[in-house]
Parts: structure tokens; sequence; C-alpha cells
């Protein structure tokens, strides 16, 4: 092993050399501070984990990419915070996709409700389809799979600016369309 006075510019040696070497370093100086600062703000040991180790094998996974970070420290708690962000906000806003709403037609209590979400769903499936395929693929990647902005980015190869605008015109247009229809009430909550 070279000698090094800093462990970080050993770790960027082997990852720019693409050794196996560098993860091992990478886990054993990072995975038990970024493990405390995780289970900190999510308070189970097991989701904890869950999202670190995606989190260290992202970096390891697409190390290519990360040839250039200065400090993997800092690059590592950023990726941390933003999974915990994005772990809260998936918990958050989760709602189930109008297309697999169901409510029972045999009860007679149900049958205004059922018609009234039959209803609903036909107009949102109509405004979904009047989007364009890719503006159409970013808002159910986002909303429907619950997708970050930046898995999203990565999965069709866009940047977030665009996932960013064409989910503020998405639900533009679908605001809209639900308005003219006269139940822009009911499904606000589902598009916010």
């Amino acid at each position: 092993m070279p000698a090094t006075k800093n462990p970080e510019d050993l770790i960027l040696k082997y990852l720019k050399e693409d050794e196996s070497k560098a993860f091992d370093l990478l886990f054993r100086r990072y995975f038990h501070k970024l493990f405390l600062f995780t289970c900190k703000h999510l308070r189970d040991e097991h989701q904890a984990e869950d999202l670190l180790m995606d989190v260290m094998l992202n970096f390891w996974e697409k190390r290519d990419r990360f040839s250039a970070v200065q400090n993997i420290e800092a690059f590592l708690y950023q990726s941390v915070r933003n999974k915990i962000v994005d772990h809260y906000r998936k918990k958050a806003i989760y709602t189930e996709p109008i297309e697999e709403t169901t409510v029972s037609l045999s009860s007679p209590d149900h049958t205004d409700a059922a018609i009234c979400l039959q209803e609903t769903r036909k107009v949102y499936l109509q405004g979904l389809s009047q989007l364009s395929d890719q503006r159409r693929k970013v808002f159910e990647l986002r909303r429907h799979e619950l997708l970050s902005v930046t898995e999203v980015a990565e999965k069709l190869d866009i940047s977030t600016k665009t996932v960013e605008n064409h989910m503020t015109a998405a639900l533009t247009f679908l605001r809209q369309h639900l308005k003219k229809s006269g139940i822009a009430g009911i499904l606000l909550f589902m598009i916010r």
C-alpha cells in the first residue's frame, strides 16, 4: 500500500485505477460515521443501513462519474442527506395511483362514490393521454413510481431541471383539465 498522508487521496487514487480496494477503504472509513448520522435522522437502524448501503453502492457503481470529487466525505454526507429527504418525501406524499383505486359497486353506500371515482379516473386518464410522451413518462415515474427527480433524470437520461420543468407543466395542465371537467377539487390533493 503506497504511503499517503490523506486517506481520501488513497481512495481517489484507487477509484481512478478502478481497484476494489477503494470500496473497502471507503466502507471502512465512512460507513460507521454515516450510519450514526443516518440513524439519527431516520430513527430506524434497518432503514438507515439499507439507505446507506444504497448510497455506498451507488457511489461505487458510478465511480467513474465521481472521479472529479474532491471531498468524498462531504459528497457522501450530501448523498445521504438527499436520500433521507427522498425517504421522507415518499413517505409523506404516498398516494395510491388512481388506476389502482377501487370501490365496491355492490355496496349501496358506495355506489355514488364508485361512479364518481370512475368518472374522475376517466377524466384523469384522458388528461394523462394528452401529455407528450416524455412529459407523461416523467409524471408517471415521479407520481406513480415515486422516483426522485434525480432518479427520473438518470432513468430517462435528461437533466433534473428538465424533469422539474416537465412536472410543473404536467401538473398545470392536469389541474386545468380537471377544472374544466368540474372535478378539480377531488384530485388536487393527488397531483400537488
